[in-house]
């Protein structure tokens, strides 16, 4: 059975490439840290928006979700059913919301 041993300068590097690793982790959990405590005071606060700050920390960090809506089934059969209709209104309508 053979072992690779690793030379003096292969470790140094190797540690060295952790400890970079281990510090953009530590920046990024305090920076979602920061933002889901202040989406959290914003909530409080009765902030019409809270989440805004949390998604903005996600993106930059490169971790935000994508996100496609998704029609639901009532909804494709009231587009369906209202070709000619506005398409705002038509949408408001399948999900239940009143326009003004």
């Amino acid at each position: 059975m053979s072992t690779k041993h690793l030379t003096r300068q292969q470790l140094v590097d190797a540690n060295a490439q952790l400890r970079r690793e281990l510090s953009e982790l530590r920046r990024a959990h305090d920076e979602l840290v920061a933002a889901a405590r202040t989406t959290v005071v914003q909530h409080f606060d009765g902030e019409s928006s809270p989440l805004g700050v949390l998604i903005d920390t996600l993106d930059q960090l490169g971790k935000l979700p994508e996100y496609a809506p998704q029609l639901t089934d009532l909804a494709l059969i009231a587009l369906d059913q209202n070709d000619d209709e506005d398409l705002d209104e038509v949408l408001a309508v399948a999900i239940g919301w009143r326009l003004a």
